[in-house]
């Protein structure tokens, strides 16, 4: 069956297109009428295809676990989209009088729209496989894709360790366990009990683990310094 993150891809791929349509029919060179009408079409656009990303989630997190073998029925449920509140909040951002919008930088503008976008976007799609590993007593793995980042590579470094629990209550300097940037295109495995002897990483957890303990002896316990170093000596997995 296909990784998550080939649909996810997809997903992503026709969020662009739908987004450079729209930006066509907004008149960057009036910022005060562009900022109107994308918090108009923006905050909508999110919330719709953010639905499509935790559907298409659910669904194979259901055929990943019959395909697996796990025993007994399990029915996917859908995580919430990202809060309209927080959607704002980075709109709001984005579209300030001291950024892009305001200073007629248009394409560093829409490559910075872009990326939030999709981030929000995808995100109800992690999430509804985080929570149901957690609701079906599974842990997760955070796999990475090529041109994955340090902070995504320090955490697959730690192979199937985490639950819902352990991103809830974690926390780093970084950001929140449970966080993928935008653009990414790593995304949360799961492993059952019943699996784990068996289970195919599809990288290697203990070289990224090696790569971040050498980072970690060459710098301090800072998260932030520990990535940076790490930056330095991968650069890209």
């Amino acid at each position: 069956m296909e990784k998550i993150s080939v649909a996810n891809d997809k997903i992503a791929a026709e969020v662009d297109v739908e987004l450079r349509r729209l930006l066509r029919g907004v008149p960057l060179d009036n910022p005060t009428l562009a900022k109107a009408q994308l918090f108009e079409a923006i905050p909508p656009l999110v919330e719709r295809w953010g639905d499509v990303a935790a559907t298409a989630a659910a669904e194979w997190f259901e055929e990943f676990r019959d395909v697996e073998g796990v025993p007994g029925s399990f029915r996917a449920e859908l995580a919430a989209g990202v809060p309209l509140e927080q959607i704002n909040a980075r709109l709001g951002y984005a579209t300030r009088e001291t950024g892009h919008l305001f200073s007629g930088q248009d394409s560093e503008f829409e490559s910075f729209l872009s990326l939030f976008v999709n981030e929000y976007v995808l995100q109800p799609g992690h999430e509804t496989v985080m929570q149901n590993a957690s609701r079906d007593n599974a842990a997760f793995a955070r796999v990475p894709e090529p041109g994955a980042c340090e902070f995504c590579l320090m955490l697959a470094s730690r192979g199937f360790v985490y639950s819902r629990k352990t991103v809830d209550q974690t926390s780093t300097a970084a950001g929140q366990l449970s966080r993928y940037h935008g653009g990414c295109r790593c995304h949360a495995m799961p492993v059952w009990d019943e699996t784990r002897a068996r289970v195919v990483y599809g990288y290697d957890p203990d070289k990224l683990y090696k790569m971040y303990e050498d980072a970690a002896k060459k710098s301090s316990t800072d998260t932030q310094e520990v990535l940076a170093e790490m930056r330095k000596s991968i650069m890209r997995y």
